[in-house]
C-alpha cells in the first residue's frame, strides 16, 4: 500500500529568494509556506539561513503571486 501523503514542491534558489524577501516584509512563515506550497518549517529553514544561505532576498513580485493576507 502506497504512501497518500503529498510532497512538497523543491525549493530553487529564486523561491528561495521571494521567501525571504516575503519574511524581511514581515508575512507569517505559515501564509508564506502556503503561497508555496511547502512546509512552514522550510520556510523557518530558509528564513534563518539553514538552507539557502548564500540567497539575497529578491524584491520582485514571484510569479503568478496568489493573493497574501495582510500581516
Amino acid at each position: 500500500m502506497g504512501s497518500s501523503r503529498r510532497r512538497s514542491p523543491n525549493v530553487t534558489k529564486q523561491m528561495a529568494a521571494q521567501i525571504k524577501h516575503l519574511c524581511d516584509l514581515g508575512y507569517n512563515q505559515h501564509d508564506i509556506a502556503a503561497r508555496f506550497g511547502i512546509n512552514q518549517g522550510r520556510v523557518s529553514e530558509i528564513n534563518t539561513g539553514q538552507k539557502f544561505s548564500e540567497v539575497l532576498p529578491d524584491g520582485k513580485p514571484p510569479k503568478d503571486p496568489q493573493p497574501m493576507l495582510p500581516f
